[in-house]
């Protein structure tokens, strides 16, 4: 993927000489492939890129979808906007990788609609470890460190999540110092449950 949007952008300044060619193939990757990250690579190089909404959902039903799962649910209103403001949208095709086994990326990723599977591959095979619908998040380990993934997250069916960086989450610790404990609290909860199904 990486190497498809470096060429993109160094293949950019040798348009003129390219000519029609050169269209062709800017158009062919704005359009076409399911992976977003080349596809709005290709829009922006070309010049059709639509800066997209932070939310195809209003801000209060994001509110309330926070206010329904573990994650936030102790937390109240403007405890919740203050989250909310720091989460970006993402739409994934089904059965393409939100992230990749041994991919240094560090989001938090919450469903709200759609199916996700956690697949980590094995000597024997891939091994889906945990499916996962509406309400559960997941990703959150790798908001506190600089390890790698430990499996791949793949959707699915269409789904439609919601993403939090590790700067973003850092900014809502220093907003609001007292919402770290309801943070800290649901996922160290996850992370032992977690732990004990891995023992089982």
């Amino acid at each position: 993927k990486w190497i498809v949007m470096g060429a993109l952008l160094s293949a950019h300044a040798r348009a003129t000489s390219m000519g029609p060619t050169w269209s062709a193939t800017l158009q062919h990757y704005a359009s076409t492939p399911a992976d977003s990250d080349i596809r709005e690579t290709a829009q922006h190089v070309a010049g059709t890129a639509v800066a997209p909404a932070r939310w195809s959902l209003a801000l209060t039903d994001i509110l309330m979808f926070l206010k329904r799962i573990p994650l936030y649910s102790n937390m109240h209103l403007e405890q919740l906007r203050t989250v909310a403001v720091h989460l970006l949208e993402r739409n994934v095709m089904p059965g393409a990788a939100i992230f990749r086994e041994g991919e240094f990326s560090h989001e938090l990723y919450i469903i709200v609609a759609g199916k996700v599977e956690i697949v980590q591959q094995r000597a024997s095979g891939p091994l889906t470890l945990a499916t996962l619908a509406v309400g559960d998040f997941f990703g959150d380990i790798a908001l506190f460190g600089d390890q790698p993934r430990s499996a791949r997250a793949v959707a699915i069916e269409s789904t439609v999540l919601l993403t939090l960086s590790p700067e973003h989450f850092r900014q809502i610790v220093l907003e609001d110092p007292a919402m770290s404990f309801e943070i800290f609290r649901a996922l160290s909860a996850r992370i032992r449950r977690f732990d004990e199904a891995m023992q089982a």
